[in-house]
């Protein structure tokens, strides 16, 4: 179950925010923001059971295949 994800995702080492939004003006359209410490906590967090259920059955909740983009956030 996605809540149960977020709550566990929420709780891994690194994560500093895990929140899934639903558009306004569009039925059915979504999008997680994930912000994680590090390329290092985001590898650990991708072998989380519950995120790869939720992969392996992403046919079950979309009818589009998801998108991913990564935006790395520079320092100073």
């Amino acid at each position: 179950d996605i809540k149960e994800l977020i709550a566990t995702s929420k709780q891994e080492e690194g994560c500093l925010a895990y929140d899934l939004y639903e558009a306004v003006l569009s039925t059915n359209e979504f999008v997680m923001i994930e912000n994680w410490a590090s390329l290092e906590t985001i590898e650990k967090h991708n072998t989380n059971p519950l995120l790869l259920a939720f992969a392996q059955n992403i046919s079950n909740y979309s009818v589009k295949k998801p998108e991913l983009q990564i935006v790395e956030k520079g320092g100073k």
